[in-house]
């Protein structure tokens, strides 16, 4: 296996996102909407940001007919134009330091074909929006989960991402990777790679001070082993 680094947290220089997929098409403003805000409401807590605003400054609404609206607004446009049928894209960033972006792409009428179109990001930069405690990664995972009831939800880099070689709608590679039951089951695991019950699905946990090199090939090796690639979506 590739070499091992000594640092405390390996991820830790690189640029790094939690990332959940799901198989669900169509969703409702009103699903939407509460999946943002149960989002909002959990980083509150796990991030210590208070607040969280859109890229006009504008807060995310407390009452639910106000975060409804703010789903309608931001409906995927091109040039302008509404691309009826893509669903809507909803950005928030924390109000202050740290600054991580959430990102949720949801409501499209079909899941996606060569890639999913449905899914929920927050992203961490090493220079300016540092994830500074280890000790959420875990937290952030299960609240990904309780919000978007999604397939899978990995914590990964883009070295990582790289290096595993994962994608579409390949399972993919990470520090971390929740799996849902219906994706599959794990009954093995590379050397290193731990695995527990976590929101009634499965997560995979490498130590966060391997590379990259190594977390992927452990990770790909256990995702191998258990006949895991795609997820399944019933796309062509």
């Amino acid at each position: 296996m590739a070499e091992l680094s000594t640092s405390a947290v390996a991820w830790d220089r690189d640029r790094v996102a939690v990332r959940a997929i799901w198989v669900r098409a169509n969703e409702s403003v009103e699903w939407i909407a509460a999946a943002t805000d149960t989002f909002v409401k959990g980083l509150r807590d796990l991030l210590d940001v208070p607040e969280w605003i859109d890229v006009t400054s504008s807060p995310w609404p407390g009452e639910v007919d106000a975060q409804q609206q703010h789903v309608r607004e931001n409906l995927v446009a091109y040039e302008g134009r509404v691309a009826v049928g893509s669903g809507c894209d909803i950005s928030l960033y924390g109000a202050t330091p740290p600054s991580p972006q959430l990102t949720i792409h949801a409501g499209a009428i079909t899941p996606g074909n060569r890639i999913p179109l449905h899914y929920a990001g927050l992203g961490f930069h090493p220079q300016s929006t540092p994830l500074s405690r280890r000790e959420v990664v875990d937290d952030l995972i299960a609240l990904a989960v309780r919000a978007c009831q999604p397939a899978v939800v990995t914590f990964t880099t883009t070295a990582v991402n790289k290096e595993s070689g994962r994608t579409g709608w390949q399972v993919p590679a990470g520090y971390r990777v929740w799996i849902g039951p219906e994706v599959g089951g794990i009954s093995t695991t590379a050397d290193g790679v731990t695995a527990r019950p976590l929101e009634g699905g499965t997560l995979l946990s490498a130590p966060d001070d391997w590379e990259a090199s190594a977390v992927a090939e452990a990770m790909n090796a256990t995702l191998e082993a258990n006949h895991l690639d795609e997820i399944p979506h019933g796309a062509a």
